[in-house]
């Protein structure tokens, strides 16, 4: 599935277990560590940044994976994100991300990267100033930067079936509005040709007429 794809789907259905292939930019100059994350027992944070997909006027918050602690935490990772278009896999997920955390554990300092102890995309979003889908995609596939480590969520029957009858819909609406779109044609150019055919016979009429 595309972006453009997702956005055809309701915006009341939940995009949690959606596989999606992104294609656009990432904002490098800002993006956030996501504290007190591990992976095979080694501490460091996991990488979030904000894209925005091709030909959109909205972005969404990428989790891009796992990057180490570096050998103290007043020294945040200095990655490096790729200014060129990117095309990558990643899975949705959409509703509680923040989780559990203690009093007072929203507060960040001013300058970029960020430190966050849990995700608030209403947050993210004041601080980078862009406008964020209310989901949030985790990258699947190996990148040059982050070690992605989400484990997929499969989806259950009941959203591949919620899945399917959206685009059911969507195909029988369009098959409505060609149909009618094709009748009204129809009517159309029956009532050009009647018209013609009228004029045509009242002039043959009064022809005659004249002859006479």
């Amino acid at each position: 599935m595309t972006w453009k794809h997702l956005n055809v789907l309701s915006e009341t259905l939940n995009k949690t277990g959606l596989q999606l292939t992104l294609t656009g930019k990432l904002h490098t100059k800002q993006y956030w560590l996501l504290d007190n994350r591990t992976l095979n027992g080694r501490h460091g944070y996991d990488l979030l940044a904000v894209m925005t997909p091709q030909g959109s006027e909205q972005s969404i918050l990428v989790n891009f994976g796992w990057v180490a602690l570096g050998t103290s935490r007043d020294l945040l990772p200095n990655t490096q994100l790729p200014e060129k278009t990117l095309t990558f896999s990643v899975q949705l997920k959409q509703g509680d991300l923040a989780g559990f955390y203690l009093d007072g554990a929203e507060k960040t300092g001013s300058e970029w990267p960020k430190l966050i102890q849990f995700i608030d995309i209403d947050e993210q979003a004041k601080q980078s100033d862009f406008k964020l889908v209310d989901y949030m995609a985790y990258a699947v596939a190996i990148n040059d930067f982050a070690q992605p480590h989400y484990e997929p969520v499969v989806m259950p029957p009941q959203k591949h079936i919620a899945y399917a009858l959206q685009w059911l819909l969507i195909a029988f609406a369009a098959t409505v509005v060609f149909v009618f779109a094709m009748r009204s044609q129809y009517r159309n150019h029956r009532v050009m040709v009647t018209g013609k055919q009228t004029i045509k016979q009242s002039i043959d009429s009064q022809r005659r007429n004249h002859e006479q």
